[in-house]
This record gives structure tokens, C-alpha cells and sequence, in this order.
């Protein structure tokens, strides 16, 4: 088995079965990270849903944000239930549908606290999404039979929510995110930015969905390979394979293990500011840090930072280090979106072009 193997392949791998079970060990520390936000964050929590049923009022609390706690609480709300009418609509039962809806949620509501506060994500729909909805929806069964439109489009929509940042829901979530941060940094208030990030996004969403079967169309399947071309049934067996080759039951341990490690360590966090932030723990367990090699850019920025930290102190690393780096993201971000269109342009678009000319001008 090749080393690409050896992180992703879904069996016998440190990553899907024991006696590491990674992946396990991950969907439970994702889990755990959700449940101990809910629990650190209980009295603000409880604080807006006061002031969303008029039980409170404190006009200046909520004067920063984009909307009174009231419209934020009736439009998640209102939203989580239109999700499930659409896939009930598509074929999907009650249960499945609520439970694909709090997947998506409860996954990028974790993530994106990995992403914010390391700028870093890993893939959910390789271990911590399959894990969480077949715990509700089949925790006892292995490989079933596609005997009901379930079997089929709650794994598809799930891997649709939650394979990566790149799909629509992260894309969406960390957008929002990073809009929020610019913001704060301009002194914009917040109310902007929900304005022109839901027009920009439902531009997006409308526009994507259309090219999503124009180009194809236009290019043909090979030169585009859009989402469209893709194996459903493949989705199907993948997630059942995900974050391990077993059911749910015998995974449970590790499962477990992994949510207990996350209360105890965020607890003993909260208490305790030196200890390591228990949710990188995701970054250096999840089989994206090896077969990405981010324990070797880890280890790298981890020796740099100490010598920059040694040598100038903590006024070098806050005034030279972190701009540079900043400066260095930036860079490596744009020569990453130059080269990807201009590849994209040559290998994609230009051959079917020149192809076509060519025809026209022989003929």
C-alpha cells in the first residue's frame, strides 16, 4: 500500500482500525469540541435566547450585531426547518432529514473554530460527519442494501454538507467567518456584512449551480469534471466505510475516548492557559496532517518561532514575524489563484477552442 493509501485507504490503516482508530478517536474529540462550546458558552447562549423570547431586554448588547437575537434565533429556525422539507421533498424521511440538517450545523460549527483559531481544516467527511449521522441514523448496521431512498441521498447530502471547506456549507460558513474578522479590523459594522455577503452568496449559489451543468455541457465531462460527474453509489459505500470499516457500536469505544480526552483537557484549558488548546489535537491526529505534511510545516514553524522568540522577544516576533507571515500567506494565496486560472485556461478551455478552429479551418 503506498503511503497515500496508508492515510486515506479506509482499511487497515492507524486512521480506521484498531488498535489507534484515529479517525474515531477524532470523531469523538469533534464532538467533545462542540458539546464543551455549548457548555463554556451556556450564559451567553441562555442570555440570547432571553432576549429573543422578551424576557430581557439590553438594547446596548445587542447594538454590534448585524440583527436582534430575536430575527437570528426565527431565521435559524425557520432555515433548519426549510432544509428538511427540501430533502424530504427529494425523498428523504423525517428522521433522515433532521438528522442530515444537524450534521451539516453541528460539523461546521466545530470546524470553524479549528479554522479560526489555527487556520487550519481538515476534511469532516472522512471521519467526524459519517461518524455523527450514522450514529442516529444506523448505528448498528454495516453495508445495508439500498432498500430505501435513505440509504442513498442521506449519504450523498452528507458528503454534499461536509466532505471539506471546499463544499458549500464550509465555504459558506468560513466566508462569513472571514468577513466578520475584516470587518472588525475596518470598523464595519456588522449589519453591512450580512448584507452584501447574502447577495454575494446567493449570486454564488445561482450562478454555480447553473455552470455546474452549463460547462459540461459545453466542454464535455472530461475537460471539466464537475461535481455532477461523479460516482453516487461510490459516496454510498465510501461513507459507510468512514471513519471506520465497522458499525457504529464497535467503534464506540474509541468514539468515547476521544469525546472524554475533549472534556477533560478543555476543562483543565479553560483553567489552565499554558496547556495546549486540546482542538489541535484534530490537526495532528487527522490523516490530512500526514498525508499533507503538516507535521513537518509544524515542526519547521515551530523551530522558527522559537529562534524568533529567542533572539528578539516577543517585540520582533509581534512586529516583524507576524506581518511577514501574514505577507507570505497572502502571497502563496494569489499565486495559488493565478496559477490555477491560467492552468485551468491552458489545459481546459484553449484545447476544445484550437480543437474546434481547427476543424473549422480544414473543413
Amino acid at each position: 500500500m503506498g503511503f497515500c493509501g496508508r492515510s486515506w485507504c479506509s482499511e487497515n490503516t492507524p486512521w480506521a482500525d484498531p488498535p489507534l482508530a484515529f479517525g474515531c478517536l477524532i470523531a469523538g474529540v469533534s464532538l467533545g469540541a462542540f458539546i464543551m462550546t455549548i457548555f463554556h458558552e451556556r450564559h451567553h447562549i441562555v442570555y440570547t435566547l432571553k432576549l429573543a423570547l422578551g424576557r430581557a431586554r439590553d438594547s446596548k448588547f445587542e447594538a454590534n450585531e448585524p440583527l436582534s437575537y430575536r430575527s437570528a434565533w426565527l431565521i435559524f429556525i425557520a432555515f433548519f426547518i426549510l432544509m428538511m422539507c427540501l430533502f424530504m421533498l427529494a425523498g428523504m424521511s423525517p428522521w433522515a432529514s433532521f438528522v442530515v440538517t444537524l450534521t451539516g450545523v453541528v460539523i461546521w460549527f466545530t470546524m470553524s473554530q479549528l479554522w479560526g483559531r489555527a487556520g487550519f481544516s481538515n476534511e469532516p467527511g472522512y471521519d467526524f460527519a459519517p461518524a455523527f449521522a450514522k450514529s442516529f441514523l444506523w448505528p448498528t448496521e454495516y453495508t445495508l442494501p439500498v432498500t430505501h431512498t435513505d440509504h442513498v441521498l442521506a449519504h450523498t447530502f452528507v458528503y454534499e454538507e461536509c466532505c471539506g471547506p471546499y463544499m458549500p456549507w464550509g465555504t459558506t460558513f468560513y466566508t462569513i467567518l472571514g468577513s466578520y474578522k475584516m470587518a472588525n479590523l475596518m470598523r464595519v459594522h456588522p449589519r453591512s456584512v450580512v448584507k452584501i455577503a447574502s447577495i454575494a452568496l446567493i449570486v454564488a449559489m445561482f450562478s454555480a449551480c447553473m455552470m455546474n451543468i452549463v460547462l459540461p455541457g459545453v466542454y464535455g465531462m472530461g475537460r471539466t469534471h464537475m461535481l455532477t460527474s461523479t460516482n453516487l453509489m461510490g459516496r454510498v459505500y465510501d461513507m459507510w466505510n468512514r471513519p471506520s470499516p465497522h458499525p457504529v457500536v464497535e467503534i464506540a469505544p474509541w468514539m468515547i475516548g476521544g469525546l472524554i480526552f475533549m472534556v477533560i483537557m478543555s476543562l483543565l484549558h479553560a483553567r489552565f492557559l499554558w496547556l495546549p488548546d486540546p482542538l489541535m489535537s484534530i490537526v495532528a491526529w487527522d490523516w490530512v496532517g500526514s498525508l499533507m505534511g503538516t507535521w513537518s510545516a509544524a515542526l519547521v514553524a515551530g523551530i522558527i518561532k522559537w529562534l524568533v522568540l529567542r533572539i528578539g522577544g516577543s517585540r520582533l516576533y509581534e512586529e516583524k514575524a507576524v506581518p511577514f507571515v501574514g505577507g507570505f500567506i497572502l502571497g502563496a494565496a494569489l499565486n495559488a489563484l493565478i496559477a490555477g486560472i491560467c492552468a485551468y485556461i491552458i489545459f481546459r478551455l484553449l484545447p476544445p477552442i484550437l480543437s474546434t478552429a481547427r476543424g473549422l479551418r480544414n473543413g
